[in-house]
């Protein structure tokens, strides 16, 4: 059986993953925007990073959804 050492220990573990998440979310949709821009002024780019950022903080959201109910799962379930 796990120890409250090793849930404390596999709750940062995906604490931080789910911390990551939208960062690279982040990067990798401005990546994306910027490669598929075909000329590159100060407005596009304005715009390309309001997108990028928007679909950050889309998943920000998600990811602190998801790690509650992972939190719940581990406090209310033995079995995991």
């Amino acid at each position: 059986m796990y120890t409250r050492a090793d849930w404390q220990s596999k709750r940062r573990t995906v604490q931080r993953i789910f911390l990551l998440m939208p960062i690279l979310v982040f990067l990798l949709t401005l990546i994306l925007f910027v490669q598929n821009a075909d000329t590159m002024s100060s407005a596009l780019f304005a715009g390309i990073l309001m997108r990028a950022l928007a679909a950050s903080l889309a998943s920000g959201v998600v990811c602190v959804a998801a790690y509650n109910f992972y939190k719940y799962l581990l406090e209310r379930s033995p079995g995991l």
